[in-house]
């Protein structure tokens, strides 16, 4: 598939999921299948096995995602023991223009296996997988959309995090200390506290937010104050309680941040208003 079309599939994809299970098997267990009409995609947990695609084998293991594409023969099998939690499903890309709406039905670009080295990533598929076979045991009409929705993160997380310079860990670790500041921002916030809250070094949580975002944590910390003393200047605070809510130790420090930011002083910016 063209690089267009990768593209189109996390936005116009919609997916019907047909059946989901978790097996955690402790003995010899085969399983094959040559007439399948759907997709299946199998998340290994644990254990190891072998499994075959058409004439591709390979042995798979904790931190496998194995793609098992519409009409091709596959075959599972282990002596041993064997986790793995999985669904099937089937997929239609929906395109609509002035009214108009068709579907297509292109081959998704997945190997056969990709291997999620990335723990906060593998997290969470499990959790996605998890809960489409919730929702599947359920008998609740509803969970019909929510089974689509998680297996469309997965598809979309699959088809996208390979594709990106910054891991799914790296990310979700600056996301955490982001909404800790956004709740804590009026208090004094350190490095080494948001550091602490990643369980990081404060030097490499400082290069990787600064990788992610393109700013450095104090920085990032100043925009989320800045823009709240805004709203309180809009609202009639005076400048020095807007200060003292937004976290700022002293008013000078408060007034040479804002103008250095929004050209001009706080009081003209209320003045302004």
């Amino acid at each position: 598939m063209n690089a267009k079309n990768r593209n189109y599939i996390p936005d116009n994809i919609f997916i019907k999921c047909l059946y989901s299970a978790h097996h955690n098997l402790i003995s010899q267990w085969d399983y094959s299948d040559t007439n399948t009409n759907y997709c299946n995609l199998v998340l290994v947990c644990g254990g190891k096995g072998k499994f075959t695609c058409g004439d591709e084998e390979i042995t798979v293991t904790r931190g496998d995602l194995v793609y098992f594409p519409e009409n091709v023969s596959r075959t599972m099998h282990t002596d041993d023991e064997l986790e793995f939690r999985s669904f099937n499903f089937r997929y239609k890309l929906v395109f609509e223009h002035w009214q108009d709406w068709w579907t297509e039905f292109p081959p998704l670009p997945l190997p056969f296996v990709t291997k999620i080295d990335d723990s906060a990533l593998f997290a969470r598929f499990e959790l996605l997988f998890e809960q489409i076979q919730r929702h599947y045991t359920s008998l609740q009409y509803s969970d019909s959309f929510r089974m689509r929705f998680y297996a469309t993160e997965v598809l979309y997380l699959l088809l996208s995090e390979s594709q990106r310079d910054i891991s799914y860990s790296e990310r979700n670790m600056i996301n955490k200390t982001i909404e800790y500041m956004s709740q804590n921002f009026s208090k004094k916030i350190t490095l080494k506290e948001l550091a602490d809250i990643s369980q990081k070094s404060v030097s490499y949580y400082g290069k990787t937010f600064k990788k992610v975002l393109g700013v450095t944590p104090v920085d990032y910390l100043l925009s989320i104050r800045i823009e709240y003393a805004k709203k309180l200047l809009e609202n009639g605070s005076s400048v020095s309680e807007t200060a003292s809510l937004c976290g700022f130790s002293n008013l000078y420090y408060f007034s040479k941040a804002f103008k250095t930011r929004e050209h001009m002083s706080p009081t003209q910016y209320r003045d302004m208003l």
